[in-house]
């Protein structure tokens, strides 16, 4: 939908789907959309969510592109990262 220049729809079934499935990739895709479309305050907010679960390697992508949206060394406190392996990476 979001390719066929229907973002708002997009938006609306991405939303559903992580209401849905409360794991990490649901709100991992929420956070690049809202990077893709430069809303750098519900993005933030999805980034956070992710963090919350995220798990493995995925920290790497997710981490990767905060800097995109903002490098100023406060990644750990923005989104609020508490676990300790998470933080290590």
């Amino acid at each position: 939908m979001e390719a066929d220049g229907k973002a708002d729809r997009a938006e609306q079934c991405l939303l559903r789907a992580a209401e849905a499935d409360r794991q990490y990739l649901p709100r991992w895709t929420l956070a690049n959309f809202y990077f893709r479309h430069k809303d750098t305050e519900k993005f933030w907010a999805w980034a956070k969510s992710s963090a919350e679960m995220v798990y493995g390697e995925a920290a790497s992508p997710l981490f990767r592109l905060c800097g995109q949206v903002a490098e100023d060394g406060d990644l750990i406190d923005r989104i609020g990262m508490a676990r300790p392996e998470v933080r290590a990476s």
